[in-house]
């Protein structure tokens, strides 16, 4: 048994937030509806299998970059598109609202 003046305090504490705890995941499973999803997983025979942390993040990591790279490829495309119109036109430069659709199709629209 400790004999610090605080030991009561400190059983207190821990008491107090052992209680806090226990609220807080039964207020999270009647909110989160945690037992009927769980029913749900039975019912379809659907299994959850745990997924290394790790291996997630760099997952989604590479998908971001692939999703990134999409994104400059679009612009380095509209970049190209561009200087190639204004070439065309040829003006050293020109006021044009750019549009770049989701297959890659580059629309220029004078503005001026």
């Amino acid at each position: 048994m400790c004999s610090t003046p605080y030991h009561n305090d400190i059983s207190t504490v821990k008491n107090w937030a052992l209680k806090f705890g226990v609220d807080l995941w039964e207020f999270g499973r009647h909110f989160t509806k945690m037992n009927q999803i769980q029913n749900k997983y039975h019912e379809y025979n659907v299994e959850v299998v745990r997924k290394d942390g790790l291996l997630l993040v760099r997952e989604l990591a590479a998908e971001v970059k692939n999703y990134m790279d999409f994104k400059i490829n679009a612009v380095m495309a509209a970049q190209s598109c561009t200087q190639s119109f204004m070439k065309e036109l040829g003006v050293g430069r020109v006021k044009a609202k750019l549009n770049v659709s989701r297959d890659g199709n580059v629309i220029i629209r004078s503005t001026s």
